[in-house]
């Protein structure tokens, strides 16, 4: 199974994991994210929630207030305004 390095930077902490799917909510609407997506920068919906799959294949989810992602074909990176 393909991953990708997600990093999601919170104001006080960065927290990274390896995973093989990302579904964001942005003000355009809901998105699923592969590894090798096209590139993409996305302002995530207000008081949204971040859904990931990670390599173990165990899903989670993170609370966002606001903030942006960054996808690139090798790395996510989603920063958080909390």
């Amino acid at each position: 199974m393909k991953t990708i390095p997600l990093t999601i930077i919170y104001q006080t902490k960065t927290v990274t994991h390896h995973i093989s799917e990302l579904q964001i909510e942005t003000i355009a609407g809901i998105r699923s994210i592969l590894p090798g997506h096209e590139p993409l920068y996305a302002a995530l919906k207000h008081n949204s929630k971040v859904s990931l799959t990670r390599s173990d294949n165990k899903t989670e989810e993170v609370q966002v207030l606001d903030g942006i992602a960054i996808i690139d074909r090798e790395s996510i990176k989603i920063i958080l305004s909390e």
